[in-house]
């Protein structure tokens, strides 16, 4: 279950954050590593539900990622069969 995190940023302004446990992170990962195929492009940003995606992947799957996040990067690195491109 997410837990929303509020931090007062005026009198009548409040910024909700939701914190994802990593069970949930894990699960929505293997979901979008499902979705991807041999050949595709795949742009990602950051953050750790992405590299979660990243170790999700199966050792076979031949595709290019982009990314600008150096630690996503890194775990597409992993993965001999991936092209990475850092998108600075």
């Amino acid at each position: 279950m997410a837990v929303p995190f509020l931090i007062p940023l005026t009198r009548s302004y409040t910024l909700s954050i939701t914190f994802i446990p990593t069970i949930k992170k894990k699960i929505i990962a293997q979901k979008g590593a499902a979705l991807i195929q041999d050949g595709m492009f795949v742009l990602t940003s950051g953050g750790t539900t992405v590299i979660e995606l990243a170790r999700a992947l199966p050792p076979q799957l031949k595709a290019t990622f982009i990314s600008g996040s150096i630690p996503a990067v890194l775990e597409y690195m992993q993965h001999p069969n991936i092209e990475v491109i850092l998108n600075r």
